[in-house]
């Protein structure tokens, strides 16, 4: 599916490097990856995606067409993957629903010049952690600030 993102979230994992979310004011559409979960249940999947992620269920969406349900924070992102898996033949679909935290944790709205000055300003593991996570989100995803950034 293509759905809008940005790397528009300081990480705490990641030494404060900016990672991909979902972010419907500043992101871009971009075609995202899957992968098929052996599970048998959606349950288990939001549950085992909740614990890689460390995360609460709050922090989790997801689409069951077989029984009509569904939970995400941005109605045009369910909206895409909706329709992305009715042509598809997909019957669910979960994913990490993680908004942008750039404004609360650097106290300037998000914009790519904002962000470059972010990223120039970590200490360099930060810096190391942020390069990293560029290099290894998938070629095909192209948003705003990666483009800047590759220049």
């Amino acid at each position: 599916p293509e759905i809008k993102i940005e790397f528009s979230r300081v990480s705490r994992t990641r030494k404060g490097a900016l990672t991909l979310v979902i972010d419907p004011e500043h992101g871009a559409l971009s075609q995202v990856a899957y992968s098929w979960s052996n599970r048998a249940t959606i349950e288990e999947v939001v549950e085992d995606l909740r614990c890689r992620e460390e995360t609460t269920l709050g922090n989790i969406g997801y689409v069951d067409l077989q029984t009509d349900t569904g939970t995400y924070r941005d109605a045009e992102t369910g909206d895409s993957i909706r329709t992305w898996m009715k042509a598809s033949e997909v019957d669910a679909v979960v994913w990490t629903d993680l908004s942008s935290n750039f404004e609360e944790r650097t106290k300037q709205q998000f914009s790519v010049p904002a962000a470059i000055s972010y990223l120039k300003g970590l200490p360099e593991t930060g810096r190391a952690e942020a390069k990293k996570y560029f290099a290894e989100a998938p070629s095909f995803v192209k948003t705003p600030l990666r483009t800047a950034v590759s220049k």
